[in-house]
């Protein structure tokens, strides 16, 4: 093959290359721009909410009358309020004389006719694994998960206006979760215990 011929074949092979290396360029630029658009947003929620199973197990639990976990929507709780207001404690210590069981028809009644007595936002029961017991709102499973943790492994009985406590039923140990604007102090909390145990004792 003639020089000049052979040298216009080996340029016409160098153009072709550089076409294909362009193409895959483009391509893989477009693979990688789709892959971002697609990526789900909001990961990484704040509190890395962990699932029930996560959380470490409670104690031994006797064979008892099995507590039935009522269904819960997955509603988010209210957001933290870190500003409680303050209060004369003197004047908490009288409350309206409320039907808590009698005339209530479930028990999620029963605990928002506990919170309207002690004028607190809402309440919560727990098991010690996570698993919502019983609420007053609809977001209690999260409520649930996230404060039993707390309580359990780091010992916080208080965060921002959320207050956190633990009561014995049927020999089980469970956690109680109270959001209160007011600052709730122990002689509160225990009052709020005492009807708790009354209002279970009286549906599970």
């Amino acid at each position: 093959m003639d020089e000049p011929y052979l040298i216009f074949f080996v340029i016409i092979v160098l153009i072709l290359l550089i076409a294909l290396m362009m193409k895959i360029f483009r391509i893989d630029s477009a693979r990688q721009t789709v892959r971002k658009e697609t990526l789900p947003a909001g990961q990484g929620a704040i509190g890395s909410e962990r699932h029930p199973s996560e959380i470490g197990p409670g104690p031994d639990i006797p064979d008892k009358q099995a507590i039935i976990h009522p269904e819960v929507s997955d509603e988010p709780p209210p957001p933290f309020s870190p500003e409680i207001k303050s209060t004369d404690p003197e004047k908490d210590r009288v409350y309206p004389e409320i039907d808590l069981i009698d005339s209530s028809f479930s028990i999620m009644d029963s605990l928002n006719r506990l919170c309207q007595k002690f004028n607190v936002e809402t309440f919560t029961l727990a098991s010690t694994d996570g698993l919502v017991i019983a609420s007053s709102f609809a977001g209690g499973a999260r409520d649930a998960a996230y404060f039993s943790n707390l309580y359990l492994r780091e010992k916080i009985t208080r965060r921002g206006d959320i207050a956190i406590s633990s009561l014995k039923h049927q020999n089980q140990n469970l956690i109680f979760i109270i959001r209160s604007q007011r600052n709730l102090d122990s002689e509160e909390i225990e009052a709020i215990k005492s009807d708790a145990k009354r209002i279970l004792l009286f549906w599970l």
